[in-house]
């Protein structure tokens, strides 16, 4: 086996590792019992046997319509199984981190760098998605995301049609929901971007794909136009007069949605409130960590406009003759995640408290900037390996040269010399990156492997939690209103919770299957 599908091998086993590690933190965080958004669901869906009228209300496409698949699914074959839902969830993250390997196995990254992003990948940062269950379908559609983003930067960079790719944003609709509109506004401006820079060889696909994104987009605001949504605590607020009148409201929310990044939410939350940090420390973060990205993403447009063309790197394919196109696969999370960032924003803008922006619900879809911005840092780094394999390559073409062609010795000396000088020069720089890339890194790998310790401590109350709910379904009638609402953290009254249960009882399905 050679060196390079060792690697890629021992990438895909680690993926599977930490897969496997995630399937067992779930099932001892959590046990099968509906509650939160899944009284919500039983309520709307399973009260009367699937019909494919469902599928044609006008808000359709806002209900993620391949969600009613795996529901019906799930009722014939598991009873309604929340711990089907979530490992389903778990096995549509596994399938996001494929494209991320093929594009290191690709570029050859470090085994350091490599593991390190694969386990900031699989943090537990993402815990509430995890054990929520309903969330499966947005992993599930990340897969779907990030699989279309190579595909594209693949394409791009080879010249290749991208008229096939034509079909994907329409797939978001059926898949994605709302997270599908990053999608759609990180296409249409890397398309914008890549038009500009005149690196788009595929006009007509091109074209083709920026009028089914625009397509698409419109299609589901319109029927988002028709969706009635049910906020608990939401103010009566313009999004222009929070803009204007509560900008230190506005600051905050960014600031503590991006040092999210770094530690998980739950744990800033239980910091700030037990007055360990300052909300001005957790801005200050938040802002360094969007200069992080706002810098990898200015020298990756650096790079499209002004970079060098064609390389001797034997990493990049011989058709890809543009280096500037290598980043195109992690600016696009890049920016897929700034954009979630700003809709994360727009959705919970109306609730003014800053502290929503880092509750884990939200890590998945922060955390495409953050694979983004590490990915471009190593290809950075990567450049000065780039002058070193350059170096060796010339070094063997003159030792080549010597031998066959009995070159004289002192052109060889003078040859090695220059290349060497420059090299030297070159030396402190490449240095100081590397160890700013490897700083980085080890960063958030320590905020990450803190949280996945935290997680793991706390996984024994949370699955308290959960068998305690289930223990509790027998005397929910007996239950008042705020002990029910806190229980099964589900704030829209008694009466829904009950009727959500009496047709679990009534179908048996999920806690009362068996009875």
């Amino acid at each position: 086996m050679s060196k390079e599908k060792f690697r890629a091998s021992f990438l895909l086993f680690v993926s599977i590792l930490c897969t496997v590690f995630l399937g067992f933190y779930i099932l001892s965080a959590s046990a099968d019992i509906v509650y939160s958004d899944y009284i919500r669901l039983t309520n709307s869906y399973l009260g009367e046997p699937f019909s494919f009228r469902d599928l044609l209300t006008k808000d359709i496409l806002t209900r993620i319509p391949v969600s009613f698949l795996f529901r019906e699914i799930n009722i014939a074959f598991f009873h309604y199984s929340i711990t089907f839902d979530r490992f389903l969830g778990l096995f549509g993250l596994f399938l996001t981190s494929i494209p991320i390997l093929l594009f290191m196995a690709k570029r050859r990254t470090g085994v350091f760098f490599s593991v390190s992003l694969l386990l900031i990948f699989y943090s537990l940062n993402k815990w509430e998605m995890l054990l929520n269950g309903s969330g499966y379908a947005h992993f599930l559609s990340f897969a779907l995301f990030y699989l279309f983003f190579y595909l594209l930067s693949e394409r791009v960079g080879k010249g290749s049609s991208l008229l096939s790719l034509s079909v994907f944003p329409f797939l978001f609709l059926l898949t994605g929901g709302p997270y599908a509109i990053a999608v759609y506004g990180a296409t249409i401006l890397s398309l914008f971007f890549l038009f500009l820079a005149g690196k788009i060889r595929d006009k007509r696909g091109s074209l083709v794909l920026l009028l089914s994104s625009f397509v698409s987009t419109f299609l589901y605001f319109l029927s988002n136009h028709y969706a009635v949504y049910e906020y608990a605590g939401a103010k009566s607020i313009s999004l222009k007069e929070v803009l204007f009148t509560k900008m230190t409201f506005v600051l905050k929310f960014f600031g503590f949605g991006f040092s999210s990044l770094l530690f998980s939410g739950e744990n800033l939350e239980e910091w700030l409130s037990s007055g360990a940090v300052q909300g001005k420390q957790l801005f200050l973060l938040g802002g360094l960590i969007l200069l992080f990205f706002l810098l990898m993403a200015l020298l990756f447009l650096k790079d499209l406009f002004f970079g060098e063309k064609g390389s001797s790197d034997d990493c990049i394919p011989e058709k890809e003759k543009d280096k500037s196109l290598t980043g195109i696969f992690p600016a696009l999370l890049l920016l897929h995640g700034l954009l979630s960032f700003a809709l994360v924003f727009l959705s919970r803008y109306i609730f003014l408290r800053p502290e929503y922006a880092v509750q884990s619900r939200y890590a998945l879809q922060y955390q495409s900037a953050l694979l983004g911005a590490l990915l471009l840092l190593y290809l950075k780094t990567a450049g000065g390996q780039e002058v070193r394999v350059e170096k060796r390559n010339r070094d063997r073409e003159i030792e080549d040269r010597k031998k066959g062609e009995k070159v004289k010795k002192d052109e060889n000396a003078e040859s090695v010399k220059l290349a060497g000088d420059v090299d030297k020069k070159a030396e402190p720089r490449r240095a100081l990156l590397r160890i700013i890339s490897i700083g980085i890194t080890l960063l958030f790998l320590g905020g990450t492997l803190h949280t996945a310790k935290t997680e793991l401590l706390k996984a024994p109350y949370r699955r308290l939690h959960y068998e305690t709910m289930l223990h509790s379904v027998n005397r929910i009638e007996e239950m008042d209103e705020e002990e029910l609402e806190r229980l099964y953290e589900y704030r829209h009254g008694k009466e829904r919770i009950l009727k959500a249960f009496s047709i679990l009882k009534e179908r048996k399905l999920n806690c009362f299957y068996g009875k």
